[in-house]
């Protein structure tokens, strides 16, 4: 077994940038989610809970395109004789690749581009591999940012990898250890998450394994009961999910089809497994109509599986090849998590940790046809080969090995995350509070400049200033930082971006009012779009929407808030909540082309245009190649049915006439293939 460093070139378009708005947590800690009446009582414990939207201090991740050109992109190996694996530790660890040199086989769907899309809680999120989500509902916040990659030597002097890093919104530190002993055919994870703080955090944990999708694919786990999603919850944005208990392989929403197959399925599709928490190793497949299979297997908690599919419909295949090259990005994932579903909440108790060893690998059938019989009969068959090639004595053996050699200290840092673990470490230092983690590493150099500046104020009491408000783009929501940031503006009392931080840092933890005093105060002492974008915020959050409006047109007269296209498209945004399309097409035709071009601009302006009879401009929206529009965003599809049934009924027209010729519409007609992204057509 060898660990080391490589590199893989591949068509990729820029790695996403980050807008610099603090993007506060839902006022609704918990989503609403809805049910049919079929869940089981255990099964409605925590649904929604710890749910709602949070990303600070975390940033968003929205400026990436479809331009992609041949680009090299930094990995990670861990190999033996049998498997090769293969990290992308700028891109969230994400395993790559997992190739099979006995039979030329990848185990995978390894996706030939790397194209973000805006699918995950920071919105940049690309397909393909496996990727490892922890902390919040969204993938994870490292979907498309460096972590950690460490060589380490286990207990027989043979290396491993460990993958690293501090997550912020949690405070905690969490690893995976990667596994490949020699002549092994399956390589072992082992997740250790570590919360050292005396008070509970939510926790999350979701491993999305991607794999090829073929005609014949078919999913099986170890039992038939599961939670299904509802597609009505999918038709519009919004919509609260809505989740039914059933049981494979046929479910109430495609009575008359077996799912297990996902190109079986009609809309965007996924179910959750529900295993039991008796079973010591629960475990997921994909059986091939080849008798190729294949394995994921774990040890407990991690008991919940997963199918999701893009399904069959024009909008889902669409994702498909948008998120790769025409024809090459079909695959389905198999998952495995903590919780009944993606949308219940976990409570991880104080000074505790979470460890599991997950297992992959891949088999042949010896016997039976799995994909031509009967789903109970196909799964005892698919059993018997998890069975054979991960055996349950064999990983929970090897998960009491690697939890000893957790522990290990690091021998050799393979790649370097963010630097906001070093500063949390140094942090603790200087408040004698407990160490991080001794056998992690965080190295001083993993300090971006973003980082420097809160070690300067750390180290002297000094935030640095910067030439202009608009370069604010690293954000603090710790309390322990609160100290921090008042001896600061105590020390500089007409340090606006002092001010600013602070009231971001009150503001995600629900001190609003003082938060707001603080972006007032820093407003008398210098004019920034920032700090009237923040009290924009908090007034359309009070349903002040009129004064909002007001406040978020200082913001984008202000200077900075000329600069950056993130203060245009929340005003815009904005005006077409309140329907001021006339204003909003005023604003639009008169900004500068580096934000008239923005394309989270375009989709914002359309029902503007619409509304406004500004049909060319539509025609050539709703050509345009799109990079942007969200998973479950329908925005563009209703404006062009709509620009359709006015077109079709000219000039005048009763409102009974135009509801009637839309219905009829969206029956008929398909919108262009670049703006259909929709997941139930």
């Amino acid at each position: 077994m060898k660990a080391y460093t490589s590199k893989i070139k591949i068509s990729g378009t820029r790695l996403p940038q980050e807008n610099p708005l603090p993007m506060f947590r839902s006022a609704q800690k918990d989503q609403k989610v809805e049910n049919d009446g079929t869940l089981r009582p255990e099964e409605l414990e925590k649904l929604g809970i710890d749910t709602g939207f949070r990303v600070l201090p975390y940033c968003m991740q929205d400026r990436y395109d479809t331009k992609r050109k041949m680009q090299e992109y930094p990995t990670v190996v861990l190999e033996n004789e049998i498997l090769r694996a293969e990290f992308l530790p700028d891109l969230g660890g994400r395993l790559y690749s997992l190739y099979d040199k006995s039979t030329g086989k990848e185990l995978l769907f390894k996706n030939p581009v790397f194209q973000p899309a805006n699918l995950a809680i920071r919105n940049a999120w690309f397909s393909g591999g496996i990727e490892w989500n922890i902390a919040q509902t969204g993938h994870t916040y490292t979907t498309c940012s460096p972590v950690y990659f460490a060589r380490v030597k286990d207990l027989w002097g043979m290396d491993f990898l460990r993958m690293y890093d501090y997550e912020r919104t949690r405070g905690i530190f969490w690893q995976i250890d990667f596994h490949l002993p020699a002549g092994s055919h399956v390589i072992y994870a082992c997740v250790r998450i570590m919360n050292d703080h005396r008070h509970a955090v939510p926790m999350y944990w979701w491993t999305n394994t991607a794999i090829r999708e073929e005609k014949r694919v078919r999913i099986f786990s170890g039992t038939k009961e599961v939670i299904y999603v509802k597609p009505a919850s999918l038709e519009k944005e919004n919509t609260p999910h809505g989740f039914g208990h059933g049981q494979m392989p046929c479910l109430p929403t495609m009575p008359e089809t077996d799912v297990s197959y996902p190109l079986n399925s009609e809309y965007t599709n996924e179910y959750f497994f529900q295993n039991g928490k008796e079973e010591p190793c629960p475990w997921e497949a994909a059986a091939y109509d080849d008798g190729w299979m294949f394995l994921e297997r774990s040890t407990q908690p991690l008991r919940i599986r997963k199918m999701f599919c893009w399904g069959k419909h024009r909008g889902g295949r669409h994702w498909l090849d948008f998120l790769s090259e025409p024809g090459q990005g079909n695959y389905v994932e198999i998952q495995a998590g903590l919780c009944p579903t993606q949308l219940h909440g976990l409570q991880m108790p104080g000074n505790s940790e979470i460890i599991f060893t997950q297992a992959f690998g891949s088999s042949t059938a010896e016997v039976g046809d799995v994909c031509g019989t009967d789903w109970e009969t196909a799964r005892d068959c698919v059993y018997a080969q998890v069975c054979r090639t991960i055996p349950e004595e064999r990983l929970l053996s090897m998960h009491e090995q690697f939890v000893q050699e957790s522990m290990l200290p690091v021998r050799q840092l393979l790649a370097c995350g963010s630097g906001w673990g070093y500063l949390e470490q140094e942090r603790r230092k200087k408040n004698i509070e407990r160490p991080v983690p001794e056998w992690l590493y965080f190295p001083a150099e993993a300090m971006g400049e973003e980082e420097r500046k809160w070690y300067q104020l750390l180290e002297d009491g000094v935030m640095p200033k910067t030439q202009a408000e608009n370069s604010l783009r690293s954000w603090m929501t710790d309390t322990a930082w609160e100290p921090y940031l008042r001896e600061a503006a105590r020390r500089e009392p007409d340090h606006p971006e002092v001010l600013i931080r602070l009231g971001v840092l009150l503001y995600e933890n629900g001190r609003e009012a003082e938060a707001v005093q603080l972006w007032e105060r820093s407003l008398q002492i210098k004019e920034s779009a920032m700090a009237y974008r923040n009290l924009a915020w908090h007034r359309k959050a009070a349903g002040q929407t009129g004064e909002a409006v007001q406040i978020l047109s200082k913001a984008v007269r202000c200077e900075d808030g000329m600069k950056d296209p993130a203060y245009a498209q929340e005003y815009l945004a904005l005006l077409s909540e309140c329907g001021e399309y006339e204003q909003m097409w005023n604003y639009f035709r008169d900004i500068p082309k580096e934000l008239s071009g923005n394309q989270r601009i375009i989709i914002t302006v359309c029902p503007a245009a619409l509304a406004l009879g500004e049909y060319e401009f539509l025609e050539w929206a709703f050509a345009y190649p799109f990079s942007v529009i969200r998973e479950g965003e329908n925005q563009m599809c209703e404006v062009w049915f709509q620009y359709q049934a006015r077109l079709e009924l000219g000039a005048d027209y009763t409102s009974q006439e135009y509801e009637e010729c839309l219905r009829r519409i969206k029956r008929e007609k398909i919108p262009p293939r670049n703006i259909d992204f929709r997941l139930v057509s």
